[in-house]
C-alpha cells in the first residue's frame, strides 16, 4: 500500500517553484505515507483480530463438539451400565429368589415333621391324661358314691331324730296347751270367786253407787257389774284364743320347716349347684 502511495505521489509530482512548495509537498507526502502505514497497520490488526476470533470460534465449535460427544458417550455408557446393573440385579434377584424357595421348601418340610412329632407326643399326653382322668373319675365317683351313702344314712338318722323331736315337740306343746287351759280356767274359777265374794262384801255394806241410773230398782251397783265382767271375760278369753292360735301357727311353722329340710337333704350351696350343672363333682 505504500508502494503504490510513492508510486502515485512520484507520478503526481507538481511542479515545485519555490523551497516551500517542496516542504509543502514532503510533509504531506510522509503524512499521507504515515496514514498509508497506519491504515496498513490497522487493517493487519483487524485481520489478526479476526484470525484469532476465527480460532477462537472453531476452538470453541471444536470443544462443544467434543463435550456433545463425550456427554453422548457418557450418557451411553451410563445407559449401558444400568443396563448391566439391572441385568445383574435381576440375575441376583432370580438367584434369591430360588434361595428364598429352597429355604422355604427346607422350612416348611422341618415344620411339617415337627409339628407331626408335637402332634404324635400330644396326643399321646392326651391319651395319658385321659387315663389319669377316668381313673381320678372313678376314683371320685367311688368317694362320691361313699359321701352319698354317709350323706344319706346321716340324713336318715337327722329324719329319725327330727321325727323323734317333733313327736316330743308336738307333746311338750299339747302338755303346754293343757297347762294353759287348765291354768286359765283355774285364773277364771279364781276370779269368779274373788268377783263373788267382792260383790258378796259389797252387798253387806249397802252402799249406793254412784254409777246406778235413777231407773235401777237395787240401791247396788251389783247388775252393772256383772254385765261389765261379762263383757271382760268375752275379752280375756278372745285374747286367749289368739295367743294360744299364734303359738299354735307358730309351732306348726316350726314343723313343716323341719319336715321340708328332712324332705330336702342336700340343701347345702355346693350340693345344689352341683345337683343343677352348674358345677362338676371333679372341680
Amino acid at each position: 500500500m505504500v508502494d503504490s502511495i510513492d508510486t502515485g505521489m512520484v507520478a503526481a509530482v507538481p511542479e515545485l517553484k519555490s523551497e516551500a512548495d517542496t516542504l509543502a509537498w514532503k510533509r504531506e507526502y510522509h503524512i499521507r505515507r504515515r496514514e498509508a502505514e497506519w491504515k496498513k497497520k490497522q487493517d493487519e490488526l483487524l485481520t489478526q483480530k479476526q484470525t484469532a476470533w476465527e480460532v477462537q470460534r472453531l476452538e470453541k465449535q471444536n470443544r462443544l463438539a467434543a463435550a456433545r460427544e463425550q456427554a453422548r458417550r457418557k450418557r451411553m455408557e451410563e445407559r449401558v451400565q444400568k443396563k448391566h446393573q439391572q441385568v445383574d440385579r435381576e440375575y441376583r434377584d432370580k438367584c434369591r429368589e430360588v434361595q428364598i424357595d429352597q429355604r422355604m421348601e427346607a422350612w416348611e418340610k422341618s415344620q411339617n415333621a415337627s409339628i407331626v412329632s408335637k402332634v404324635v407326643e400330644a396326643k399321646e399326653d392326651d391319651d395319658k391324661r385321659k387315663a389319669r382322668l377316668q381313673v381320678a373319675k372313678e376314683e371320685r365317683n367311688q368317694d362320691m358314691r361313699h359321701e352319698c351313702a354317709e350323706r344319706a344314712e346321716r340324713a336318715k338318722e337327722e329324719a329319725e331324730k327330727n321325727k323323734k323331736r317333733e313327736e316330743k315337740i308336738m307333746q311338750k306343746e299339747a302338755e303346754r296347751h293343757q297347762r294353759e287351759q287348765e291354768r286359765v280356767a283355774k285364773i277364771k274359777a279364781d276370779e269368779a270367786a274373788l268377783r263373788a265374794e267382792r260383790v258378796k262384801a259389797f252387798n253387806k255394806k249397802h252402799v249406793r253407787c254412784v254409777l246406778v241410773s235413777s231407773t235401777s230398782s237395787q240401791p247396788g251397783c251389783t247388775n252393772v257389774t256383772a254385765e261389765k265382767q261379762k263383757e271382760l271375760d268375752a275379752r280375756r278369753e278372745a285374747c286367749c284364743a289368739e295367743k294360744a292360735k299364734n303359738r299354735n301357727a307358730a309351732v306348726v311353722e316350726y314343723v313343716q320347716k323341719l319336715k321340708d329340710e328332712r324332705k330336702e337333704p342336700f340343701r347345702g350351696p355346693t350340693e345344689k349347684a352341683i345337683l343343677s350343672g352348674e358345677r362338676s363333682i371333679f372341680a
